[in-house]
């Protein structure tokens, strides 16, 4: 029955004009084609994926390679020629193979030490000998010379195998510990231990409040002093006069330093105050106009390090000597004071060089004007008026900078 229903389902089958097992094989026939299509399509696709994968790679190593004169592709080719080489030297067991060798961990404690004799192998021996004849019978004998025969020597070179044992080092022995002798304890005095202990109590810093740096204090300059001045005082630190009082720390030296110029200057009679202003000192007259620097001949060292200038101009009095600091593009930096002498014109230039030292130098201003200002004690270097607060700050810079030069010149 199974098979009479079969047979009437295929035979009624059918697909258009075709009927039956003909149709059925259309089906399966057109059903094999689309499953082929679909392998195809996937074969395909794998394919371009990887080849497009291996073009990256390629570019890759082409652009890595680029820079010594090569692509990746001649890179591989190289190692491939090379491996073929080697595989075929292996085969040949000719030379140059590279053969791998098994490798041996040593594990020896002995040293061996072979010592080769060098014996030569071949000896040639030439000896002569004469025959003595007796006095009584004189006759010419002749001289037979004997030859040895050369007897080949082989001589077996013996390999000598001295063995090495290393001898463990002996550790140290320990040196005996010096006898300690014991002292008697001395008696502790409880004053000096209260003593001790308040001089560190006072000593330690307090917590919460860093000590101050103690600042060293420059020696004491006595070559400048030339005795007492009404309204001024001596000043061994900076080695000058300043106007005003002396403070108190400088009181007593300057009281000995008094008495050791009266009996040295005075001879017996008393000293009297000078009561006129040191001629040292500036003198109160306006400054002078300046004129620009004397260009020097040859490699001039002011383009680099800055110079100072002394000149002179007839004052109201005398001839009056005033200094002036440039910088190495030839800017006025300072102008100072007039001096009543070339001497004392040049020694108000170290003056004002210890005063950047021990001084301080700020921007001034007065009535809208901004001017570098250095002040020490009661001394007071005032330098020309600027545009603005920048130009006064940066010229103080400048004159920091370039203040410390020893070129001094006279136009």
């Amino acid at each position: 029955m199974i098979n009479s229903v079969l047979s009437f389902s295929i035979e009624e089958f059918k697909l258009g004009a075709i009927e039956g097992y003909a149709a059925l094989l259309v089906i399966a026939a057109v059903l094999l084609t689309l499953l082929a299509i679909v392998i195809v399509l996937v074969l395909n696709g794998a394919k371009s994926v990887k080849e497009h994968a291996e073009a990256k790679e390629s570019r890759t190593e082409d652009a890595f390679f680029a820079e010594y004169g090569v692509t990746g592709e001649q890179m591989r080719l190289n190692e491939e020629l090379s491996r073929k080489r080697e595989a075929l030297r292996l085969k040949r067991g000719g030379k140059g193979a590279v053969v791998p060798q098994p490798v041996v961990q040593q594990q020896t404690v002995e040293k061996v030490v072979e010592k080769v004799v060098e014996v030569p192998v071949e000896q040639t021996v030439t000896v002569t000998v004469e025959k003595f004849v007796p006095l009584d019978t004189v006759k010419e004998v002749p001289v037979e010379t004997l030859k040895i025969l050369e007897v080949p020597v082989t001589v077996e070179v013996e390999k000598v195998v001295e063995k090495v044992v290393e001898k463990p080092v002996e550790a140290p022995k320990p040196e005996p510990a010096p006898a300690v002798v014991e002292e008697p304890a001395q008696p502790v005095d409880p004053d000096a231990v209260e003593a001790e202990a308040a001089k560190k109590k006072k000593s330690a810093p307090i917590e919460g409040k860093p000590r101050k740096p103690v600042k060293k204090k420059k020696e004491d300059d006595w070559s400048k002093y030339e005795g007492d001045y009404d309204g001024y005082y001596y000043d061994p630190e900076d080695a000058c006069y300043y106007k005003g009082n002396a403070p108190e720390e400088l009181v007593d030296k300057l009281a000995a330093k008094k008495a050791e110029w009266d009996a040295a200057h005075s001879k017996g009679k008393k000293t009297i105050i000078k009561r006129v202003q040191p001629p040292f000192m500036p003198l109160e007259t306006p400054k002078h106009d300046r004129k620009p620097p004397v260009a020097q001949a040859g490699f001039d060292d002011a383009i680099i390090y800055g110079q100072y200038v002394i000149e002179h101009a007839p004052g109201p009095e005398c001839e009056e000597y005033f200094y002036t600091l440039y910088a190495p593009n030839g800017e006025c930096l300072y102008r100072s004071s007039n001096y009543s002498s070339f001497e004392y014109c040049n020694r108000a230039i170290n003056r004002f060089k210890s005063h950047m030292v021990t001084g301080f130098l700020s921007v001034g201003a007065t009535g809208g004007q901004f001017y570098p200002m250095l002040q020490r004690r009661s001394y007071e270097h005032k330098g020309d008026p600027c545009a603005n607060f920048m130009e006064a700050s940066d010229k103080c810079d400048k004159v920091k900078k370039y203040y410390g030069t020893d070129i001094v010149r006279e136009q």
